[in-house]
């Protein structure tokens, strides 16, 4: 009984630190995203009477 619960303790320990390094490159990847989205965003205001006679609806 003893080994079982030393075998679920050193599992749950693995999947929490890899868990933790997945977060931390997953919040980078989302700022970097959010950033390139935001910069999207801006291009197309300043764009949008261009595209607004280019395109009309």
């Amino acid at each position: 009984m003893f080994g079982f619960a030393v075998l679920v303790t050193t599992a749950r320990e693995r999947t929490i630190r890899s868990l933790r390094i997945i977060t931390a490159n997953s919040k980078r990847f989302g700022g970097v995203l959010l950033i390139g989205v935001g910069l999207w965003f801006l291009a197309l205001a300043y764009w949008a009477d261009f595209f607004a006679g280019l395109f009309p609806v």
